[in-house]
């Protein structure tokens, strides 16, 4: 979660994000305005599942922190094999997913979290052990 507030943005047609709260997403559906040009954004129906599908998987993934901690993504190069932290993936990388919206999509960045629980000592702790 971003300090705002935001678990989820996208950018406006005029180049602004616009943040959506996890909290704020129904079954129905949930409305986010431009900060800037103030567009109102209506995400309703099969994109609005979508969001809570999203807004389930955010929570998910902070409620099981504490084993995504000691979870690896093996990566093979060659004959060696590096190990990356799971919650670094998660935390440090965008998080993307493309939602239909007005005969178009939006792209969505999720915002996972900062992980007060992983710093960058931490990973590269991790990564010497693997």
């Amino acid at each position: 979660m971003q300090e705002n507030g935001n678990d989820m943005d996208f950018l406006c047609d005029c180049g602004e994000v616009v943040g959506i709260s996890a909290a704020s997403i129904t079954e129905t559906g949930v409305t986010a305005v431009c900060p800037k040009c103030h567009k109102v954004f209506q995400f309703t129906g099969e994109t609005a599942q979508k969001l809570v599908l999203l807004r389930n998987l955010v929570q998910a993934i902070r409620a099981a922190e504490s084993i995504i901690g000691g979870c690896d993504v093996a990566v093979k190069v060659g004959a060696q094999e590096v190990k990356v932290p799971y919650m670094l993936l998660l935390t440090k990388f965008n998080t993307l997913m493309k939602l239909p919206y007005e005969g178009g999509e939006k792209e969505f960045r999720l915002w996972i979290g900062s992980s007060k629980s992983l710093d960058l000592t931490q990973i590269a702790k991790m990564m010497k052990k693997g």
